[in-house]
């Protein structure tokens, strides 16, 4: 089996390498690219074989239905049956963006990429490498997220090559390029009917949807269903500690105090970690941009994952913007929740 292939491409001018690439995904190959959320896997959707190797490698469901990857609305436009008014507006205004549509689907899309519902999911990844490629392929593109079923998404090309390391050939090639990103994933958003509903909070927010396309969005019964958590697997317990900054500080140190005889690790904002005299520290980003830590947020996860310790603190962070999807998270990774007062 022929292992990974690596292509560095920095602008959609790289004809060569974009070319390759699209030719790879339309012979069935397939191939990891960014989206500006994580890091997807993407195969053409009419070859059956790739499309049933995707799942496969993923180790996914045949029941969790793949997502469309688009690079126009024309190309929404020849996979869905009916676009509500307000979805029009959506699409207009945020995409190419972190933002999945579900539309009802039209008879000629496969179940096979559906997981046999009437609705089919689109979105256009706001990437401009990416956009090319899927221009150039010349047949519809499905993806799912790099990483194995219900493990940690993938926000960089070391994280896509740890996941599938021991699997030479079946993804043939990942694309970087250069571009750091979001770290949360997309907002799925159900636009199947005549009022919106959220089906896995992500980086667009309710009451940016609200003030865009003036319906206000439910909230699905199964959106926690739906936006799971990966699975995530440390040795040691995992403490988040929420409250003011001003009153984690000394939480943090009291409860490394009443564990001196563990192996403590910290997981802290770049200030806050300047205020502690030790040596196991992961550092978030910095507590003045919550889009940093966001993007930072799954390859933390990993490092955790990796270490060695008895105890992991997580300093919270604000739940405000983009914060509540990272606290939301972090919540769902802890095992434990003090409230520092």
């Amino acid at each position: 089996m022929n292992k990974m292939q690596y292509f560095k491409i920095k602008t959609p001018k790289e004809e060569s390498k974009i070319n390759t690439i699209a030719r790879m995904i339309k012979n069935g190959a397939i191939v990891a690219m960014p989206t500006e959320t994580v890091y997807g896997l993407f195969v053409n959707a009419l070859d059956k074989e790739a499309v049933g190797r995707l799942f496969n490698i993923k180790e996914r469901s045949l029941q969790k239905a793949l997502t469309y990857h688009v690079a126009s609305v024309k190309d929404i436009r020849n996979l869905v049956s009916f676009m509500p008014p307000y979805a029009e507006t959506l699409i207009e205004k945020l995409l190419p963006g972190p933002l999945m549509l579900l539309f009802k689907k039209q008879s000629r899309v496969p179940d096979n990429i559906t997981g046999n519902s009437k609705k089919v999911g689109v979105r256009i990844p706001n990437n401009d490498v990416t956009l090319e490629i899927l221009r150039r392929v010349g047949a519809p593109v499905v993806g799912s997220s790099a990483n194995i079923s219900g493990g940690i998404s993938s926000t960089k090309p070391e994280h896509v090559m740890a996941s599938f390391s021991g699997e030479e050939g079946k993804v043939e090639a990942i694309v970087d390029t250069d571009s750091v990103p979001l770290g949360i994933e997309s907002t799925i958003l159900d636009v199947s009917t005549k009022q919106p509903r959220i089906l896995r909070m992500g980086f667009i927010s309710a009451d940016q949807i609200y003030k865009i396309a003036k319906v206000k969005p439910a909230l699905s019964a199964n959106s926690e269903k739906e936006a799971g958590f990966p699975a995530f697997a440390p040795e040691g317990k995992v403490m988040l500690i929420e409250g003011y900054t001003r009153a984690i500080i000394p939480k943090i140190k009291e409860i490394m105090e009443n564990n001196k005889d563990k192996k403590i690790l910290l997981v802290l904002t770049n200030e806050t970690a300047l205020l502690f005299d030790y040596k196991n520290i992961i550092k978030m980003g910095s507590i003045t941009s919550f889009e940093e830590i966001a993007q930072n947020l799954f390859g933390v996860l990993r490092t955790i994952e990796i270490k060695e310790a008895d105890l992991i603190i997580i300093e919270g962070i604000l739940p405000a913007n983009i914060g509540i999807v990272v606290m939301d998270k972090l919540r769902k990774a802890a095992s434990e929740i003090i409230y520092a007062r």
